[in-house]
């Protein structure tokens, strides 16, 4: 079987989103159209079954598996957190893909309400280690999301690598 890299997955999870009759029923209909938000996947594995993909609308937050026939998920999106897409990454998950639009949501969030609702730092940690990989700063944001809170990215950690020695 080929090995599928980050833009195959994107783009048949985005194929996948547009075979739901989620998707199909609400086409057109502005509060309920639905466009990716983000990608998840497991670490240190090319089990496409493992892949999670969550498509928002105004209303509500859809997760669904692209790769395997699984029930999907709705989630009202006035219940859906920072904290709801950062736990994403808890069990060895990793991002594959997000949207401006839903890093715009977190941080905006995590500025308005700092870290007080994250109860997982060590996703959060790799949330932020994703946006310091992907170019995603306080700049981007502003520029391309009308972006007017903190930088976020005061709260990344860089690794500490086993060779350092301590101080």
């Amino acid at each position: 079987m080929k090995k599928l890299n980050k833009q195959d997955i994107i783009r048949q999870a985005e194929q996948a989103l547009k075979r739901t009759e989620e998707y199909k029923s609400n086409r057109g209909i502005d509060s309920l159209d639905y466009k990716m938000s983000y990608i998840v996947m497991k670490e240190n594995t090319s089990d496409l079954t493992t892949v999670k993909a969550f498509a928002v609308s105004d209303d509500y937050l859809m997760e669904f598996s692209p790769y395997k026939d699984e029930k999907i998920h709705t989630y009202l999106t006035e219940m859906v957190s920072a904290d709801f897409i950062v736990s994403s990454l808890e069990d060895d998950n990793k991002l594959i893909y997000m949207s401006l639009d839903t890093h715009h949501y977190i941080w905006n969030e995590i500025s308005e309400y700092g870290l007080e609702y994250i109860e997982s730092p060590d996703a959060f940690q790799k949330y932020l280690k994703y946006c310091k990989q992907h170019g995603i700063t306080k700049a981007k944001l502003q520029a391309k999301e009308d972006y007017k809170g903190e930088d976020v990215m005061k709260y990344y950690q860089k690794e500490k690598h086993h060779s350092e020695p301590e101080r």
